[in-house]
């Protein structure tokens, strides 16, 4: 089954342009989408964005007071592992809130039922 998942970040230092995000994926999910310089824009395959930073919650608003809206120039690329149990995720903007949390939306795969153990990080 194709998902999304809204993954937040706290940053202890500001970060400058080009920093990667690594995000493993747990038990029972994988990356569907190609490799990509632009994944802001439709995969492909997905027919859906790898990667949403605008509004990573959809239509729900979130308390400004938490999170931090990512550069509204922000680009990112992705590529993921062989396996497709990695995400790398390369930011295009650097990152400089250290007390709000950053969201982005990212496109999964997974089994029509995930085993209980499957967790984040």
């Amino acid at each position: 089954a194709q998902n999304q998942v809204v993954i937040c970040f706290l940053q202890s230092v500001a970060t400058p342009a080009g920093q990667t995000l690594t995000v493993y994926m747990p038990e029972g999910f994988r990356i569907a989408w190609r490799d990509s310089d632009d994944c802001l824009s439709p995969d492909p395959v997905l027919g859906v964005p790898a990667v949403v930073v605008d509004e990573p919650f959809g239509e729900t608003t979130v308390d400004p007071a938490l999170f931090a809206a990512m550069p509204a120039s922000m680009q990112i690329s992705c590529a993921s592992s062989t396996d497709g149990g990695i995400a790398y995720l390369t930011l295009s903007e650097g990152l400089v809130e250290i007390s709000r949390y950053y969201a982005i939306r990212l496109a999964v795969q997974n089994a029509e039922r995930s085993p209980p153990s499957n967790f984040w990080r």
